[in-house]
């Protein structure tokens, strides 16, 4: 092996997940964006209605909540009420049963730095509904909705979204869009049933992406070749029954979390019963995959052979400690077996 590669898996074999992923129950943004603490300017409520602000007096921001509207028109009609101040912390709709489009231009030219639409029948987010605020917002949270169509293209224009979550929506494919701020990516629970290789190449600060629960049945070599910042990648309970060499290939350095909970069975593309050789250089990382169900053998996982192929990790202490619960078919730990077998190969 080159010694400027180092090539790593840390296979935790665990009775099941711990700790939740990242976004999944919505986050609840930074509050601390307020530019500065600023007397109440929120509107007359009647001028508003059924929309409701509340004021923040420490951080002087406003929030505005559209939970009761009961329908597109009735949205539109609030954000064309003359208010003293347009510029709110939030915009906030939960547990409406009757938005279905979010239409261009529906909030005139009031704006927001969080955006939280979810557990609703959201379907529609039309291509210019959220251009308003492109300047300023950083979260968007529509999750738990029925969104089939978003407006990826138009998050170029976003300067400062740093967080998108959409996960457990109807999306079934992910453009190419570009977005120079996005950090964090969640996309779960959305019947994508691939990942295109060129999914993430517009997103080059990447740091988390979550694609858990989405059908996926394949990895393609190079889908993380363009991150240079990624550290997180979440791909739980798909129907991943192989990882390739050069799946979690990146640019960076950084990658150190990635889990693979609940696959339906796994195998790595390398000889059957040998240690798979698979480059994730340059990068050290901790790979957790829990089968389901577990498979039957006294040794849960992927037996290794520690043949030739293992050698790779055996001959370089600074992996083989990263590898502490890595064993031989045999029952034998990786670490207590003599290098010396492995100098013929």
């Amino acid at each position: 092996m080159h010694p400027s590669l180092q090539q790593v898996i840390l296979i935790a074999l665990l009775v099941g997940c711990l700790g939740d992923t990242p976004g999944r129950n919505g986050s609840p943004g930074n509050a601390g964006r307020a530019k500065h603490p600023r007397q109440s300017t929120c509107p007359n409520p009647e001028d508003i209605l059924p929309c409701e602000c509340t004021f923040d007096d420490q951080l002087g921001a406003m929030d505005m909540n559209c939970s009761g509207v009961l329908d597109e028109e009735q949205l539109r009609q609030v954000f064309l009420a003359e208010v003293p101040d347009k510029q709110f912390r939030a915009l906030i709709i939960t547990n409406n049963p009757h938005i279905r489009v979010l239409e261009n231009g529906v909030f005139s030219d009031f704006t927001f730095q969080r955006i939280d639409i979810m557990d609703g029948v959201l379907e529609v987010i039309e291509e210019a509904a959220l251009t308003g605020s492109a300047s300023t917002v950083f979260e968007m949270n529509f999750h738990r909705n029925n969104i089939t169509d978003f407006p990826f293209l138009s998050l170029r224009e976003f300067s400062s979204l740093e967080n998108l979550n959409l996960h457990y929506n109807k999306i079934k494919e992910i453009p190419v869009f570009e977005s120079g701020s996005m950090k964090e990516f969640y996309i779960f629970g959305n019947p994508l049933a691939h990942l295109p290789v060129e999914s993430l190449t517009g997103l080059p600060n990447l740091k988390t992406f979550g694609a858990s629960e989405c059908d996926i049945p394949e990895l393609y070599p190079g889908v993380f070749d363009h991150q240079v910042s990624l550290r997180n990648v979440y791909l739980q309970q798909n129907r991943l029954t192989r990882i390739p060499s050069g799946a979690f290939r990146t640019s960076g350095q950084t990658i150190f979390h990635i889990k693979l909970c609940g696959a339906p069975s796994w195998r790595m593309t390398s000889q059957s019963g040998s240690l798979p050789k698979i480059s994730f250089s340059p990068l050290i990382m901790n790979v957790i995959i829990v089968p389901h169900p577990p498979p039957p053998t006294p040794h849960p996982g992927n037996p290794l052979t520690c043949g030739c192929d293992a050698a790779w990790a055996v001959l370089n202490p600074d992996l083989l400690r990263q590898l502490p619960n890595a064993h031989c078919e045999s029952g034998v730990d990786l670490a207590d077996l003599d290098p010396g077998i492995f100098d013929s190969c």
